[in-house]
């Protein structure tokens, strides 16, 4: 990696803790019980891929609503539908924007690039606000879910200091499959959570930074972090696209 790569590296990383930090905080404020999907995984998935992009935060509400209809399978097409022009609409009129007044995010370059129609703009746009949207969020709330049921687990992953990576990379394996499997110790190997060869995620290297970031970051401002409910209560995204839990009651 060179100079430029490690420093931009580290400035999103640092963009990134201060971002996990400040919705820590609230909740800390806010106290006991919360809801970590509502309260830790959807806000900080949103206001990082939104600031990358240039989406104002404030607008993150609407667009979660309507990716979650988007992602439920048991909804009717034409909900689908809607809530995919609904997201659409909104992202073009961004992009209109940023082509008048262009700032160093994203959207603006892809405004401003003359080798794509106003519909390939768009369809882009989409795809990154929702794949850097969605799937974090899951994954974040997932990983939760599954260290807070295994509290020894738990309890490894906070205090691995240097070794987290591969705590994230093991997460990453057997997440998406099954709820249970070894301890998120193991040296990290080749897996497919991201794809493989040209089909692989664009957004990887932000979603681990934001995994490997924002876990411990949680575990270690909540040490007594356990879940409010039985963890064969808590309500799984068996409905949608994208595997996940649609709550994760908690208390410290």
């Amino acid at each position: 990696m060179d100079s430029t790569s490690r420093s931009r590296r580290l400035l999103l990383e640092t963009e990134i803790e201060a971002v996990v930090a400040d919705h820590l905080d609230e909740m800390e404020l806010a106290g006991g019980p919360a809801d970590l999907v509502q309260a830790f995984a959807l806000p900080i998935s949103a206001q990082v891929i939104g600031e990358l992009l240039g989406v104002p935060y404030c607008d993150s509400k609407g667009f979660q609503r309507n990716a979650t209809t988007l992602w439920n399978v048991d909804l009717a097409p034409e909900r689908r539908h809607a809530a995919l022009g609904e997201l659409t609409a909104y992202l073009r009129d961004q992009l209109r924007h940023k082509r008048s007044w262009p700032e160093e995010d994203v959207l603006s370059g892809l405004a401003t690039h003359e080798e794509l129609t106003a519909d390939e703009q768009a369809r882009l746009a989409l795809l990154f606000l929702i794949a850097g949207h969605e799937t974090t969020a899951n994954m974040l709330a997932l990983g939760a879910f599954a260290l807070l049921a295994d509290p020894a687990r738990l309890a490894k992953v906070r205090d691995m200091g240097e070794d987290v990576p591969a705590a994230v990379e093991e997460l990453l394996i057997h997440l998406p499959i099954i709820q249970h499997g070894p301890d998120p110790t193991r040296s990290p190997a080749g897996h497919l959570a991201f794809g493989r060869g040209v089909h692989q995620c664009l957004g990887r290297r932000l979603a681990r930074a934001e995994i490997r970031i924002a876990l411990p970051a949680l575990l270690r401002r909540f040490p007594a972090l356990r879940l409010a409910v039985a963890p064969e209560d808590v309500p799984l995204r068996s409905d949608m696209t994208d595997y996940g839990v649609h709550e994760l009651p908690v208390t410290w």
